[in-house]
């Protein structure tokens, strides 16, 4: 075992009235790509914060470097070289990228931030990732993918050894995903272990060196990444051999629901058509797909067709066998039985400091008013528990 650089053994974490993990064993080389896979709810993201130091209050043992350690918190593990990227990204938007990167471990002279280092060395770490950014740009104003190699650059800058990605190319198109892909292989070649949490079992395949499988708490295997296809990775994750991954499904397709012809936007702002001459036509009962490259519009024709986009529109709007101009705002589409789900949920989608109550009915209030004025929570709170069942 001399060239683990990680051993966690016998990890049990207990919940009230959930065994999360139970007995789980699982172990890293050094300088390899290890690829934890499982359904949701298995046991990855749980035994990665047992590792962080995020749960402190569990049995079993870590071994790291061949020293027994149980790390108090973040800052334990990450002086230790373990660092933690999670899905939703712990960047702060209004912060510039050196910033950002430097947070909690600002460089001091005489009591004051030396902003000259930081910012040089912020400009090392962007240039070692290929990341063709200004260190004085505000994070807010980045894509997901660029925000993604900010996070491992603030990774980088804390000399780690173990970088753990949960998750990482779940929000990235395709192209920011081989990026990241081949990002993780130039990290492994220069010798960091990366620990590998993703449900996209092709990429799984093509990085991993190892892949480990947790079901229901518990370590189902640990084998070469090479003796896998995605079937067998998927039996071992369901505990059951799948003959057809998607089962096929019966549904009548109705009437024309939605229909745009000749929709076109233009954005007098940057003196620009965004989208051009669409014709659209969505049925009762069907899932229509856009695709397209980023940039290509498929957003922004989302986001007119929901009334919430700013910009001169032109065409034809047939919605429910009736002709109508568009929808003048996102009120008026809602109150039509039209909805739109934001790409990016946390900024768009969600209030985060409420509750989920509040988020689920947010967009029907008026159903839940008395008076005029004030809420009626029992009704409110009723409803939501039946969405939620």
């Amino acid at each position: 075992m001399e060239d683990y650089v990680l051993q966690m053994n016998h990890i049990t974490k207990l919940f009230p009235g959930v065994k999360a993990l139970d007995d789980v064993t699982f172990g890293v080389r050094r300088g390899e790509v290890h690829a934890l896979v499982g359904e949701n709810g298995a046991g990855k993201s749980t035994l990665m914060k047992v590792l962080s130091g995020e749960y402190t209050d569990y049995t079993g043992e870590l071994i790291l470097n061949g020293e027994k350690v149980r790390f108090k918190g973040i800052k334990e593990s990450e002086a230790a070289g373990v660092a933690i990227i999670h899905q939703e990204l712990g960047l702060i938007q209004t912060l510039n990228v050196c910033e950002n990167i430097f947070l909690g471990d600002e460089v001091c002279q005489n009591g004051l931030i030396d902003w000259d280092f930081e910012y040089e060395r912020a400009k090392k770490l962007l240039d070692e990732l290929k990341l063709k950014v200004n260190p004085r740009t505000v994070v807010g104003n980045l894509g997901i993918g660029q925000q993604q190699l900010v996070e491992i650059a603030k990774a980088l800058n804390k000399n780690c050894k173990i970088l753990i990605l949960d998750e990482p190319t779940a929000p990235l198109p395709e192209d920011d995903s081989e990026n990241l892909l081949n990002l993780m292989r130039g990290l492994r070649d220069k010798g960091i272990s990366i620990i590998f949490i993703s449900h996209k079992l092709g990429e799984v395949l093509s990085i991993a060196d190892t892949v480990t499988i947790l079901r229901d708490g518990q370590t189902v295997e640990t084998r070469p990444a090479e003796e896998y296809s995605q079937d067998t990775l998927i039996s071992g994750m369901v505990g059951r051999e799948l003959k057809t991954l998607f089962e096929p499904r019966c549904c009548t397709i109705g009437e024309v629901a939605l229909r745009v012809s000749d929709w076109s936007v233009f954005d007098g702002i940057n003196n620009k058509w965004i989208v051009r001459d669409i014709n659209l036509e969505v049925r009762e009962g069907e899932v229509v797909g856009l695709a397209g490259m980023i940039g290509a519009g498929r957003t922004e024709l989302g986001m007119s067709i929901f009334g919430a986009l700013q910009g001169s529109i032109t065409g034809k709007m047939e919605y429910k066998g009736r002709q109508r101009a568009r929808f003048k705002n996102s009120n008026e589409a809602i109150k039509a039985g039209v909805f739109y789900s934001s790409e990016d949920r946390k900024r768009y989608g969600l209030v985060l400091t409420s509750d989920i109550a509040y988020n689920a009915s947010l967009s029907s209030l008026d159903k839940y008013i008395n008076g005029g004025f004030f809420i009626n929570r029992d009704k409110e709170y009723g409803k939501v528990k039946e969405m939620v069942k």
